[in-house]
């Protein structure tokens, strides 16, 4: 029980923050020229997409995950082959 409460409502709590300061400490002050809007519920489900950056007026999408989201992935393809 622990585990799950650990990894439903800890991590993911985690991973909010982490997301928020990834755009709000790193990106937004490496390029300020660029207004970075948290997306939608509905985008976010849709296409996973966490923020929209906007550059006049053009818009591109951004999905923040962590590093080890890529170990994951790598993990999960040994067993599908």
């Amino acid at each position: 029980m622990d585990y799950i409460h650990n990894l439903t409502i800890n991590r993911t709590f985690d991973g909010f923050l982490r997301e928020k300061s990834v755009v709000n400490d790193g990106l937004a002050k490496i390029f300020p020229d660029i207004i970075f809007e948290e997306s939608d519920s509905e985008l976010d489900h849709a296409g996973d997409i966490d923020y929209v950056a906007k550059v006049g007026d053009r818009a591109f999408g951004i999905q923040i995950k962590p590093v080890t989201a890529q170990r994951k992935q790598e993990n999960l393809q040994q067993y599908v082959k």
